[in-house]
């Protein structure tokens, strides 16, 4: 891959992580009720979510999704759950989801942030429009000339 189209490819990524959507919420969301160190990890989760996408997309699985309406519509429904899941979570939860402290890190496994990053992860890879997008986008800068 020439330099060129690296640094294309670079600029593309950082003007889509720049553009909101449900990952941004998750992770202010986070940041509100816990703190930076919640955010954080949260990212980090997101992050690993989009690497698991990555795979999957190289894998096959973009292309499934995007040829079949059925298996599309059923990740983008269990996305839509979680997310809604994790909104009520928050609002019957003590204070709305919006206190701040640290013990808001503490997973339910007693590992600190597991929770946090496990939901990071879940929002990333339950999001349909990331597998697309890879699906899409990534074939724009592969060259086969080399």
């Amino acid at each position: 891959m020439d330099v060129h189209l690296l640094l294309l490819f670079f600029a593309t990524q950082i003007l889509l992580a720049l553009t909101p959507g449900p990952d941004w919420l998750y992770v202010m969301s986070r940041g509100v009720a816990g703190g930076r160190r919640s955010a954080l990890i949260s990212v980090g989760g997101i992050c690993s979510g989009y690497l698991a996408d990555s795979v999957l997309a190289a894998l096959g699985l973009a292309a499934l999704l995007q040829s079949s309406d059925v298996v599309f519509e059923i990740v983008r429904y269990a996305g839509a759950a979680y997310l809604f899941y994790l909104g009520v979570g928050m609002i019957l939860g003590k204070g709305a989801g919006l206190e701040s402290g640290e013990h808001t890190d503490v997973g339910e496994d007693g590992e600190p942030g597991g929770a946090v990053f496990r939901q990071g992860f879940l929002t990333a890879v339950l999001n349909p429009k990331g597998l697309l997008l890879f699906l899409s986008l990534l074939p724009q800068f592969v060259t086969t000339s080399d």
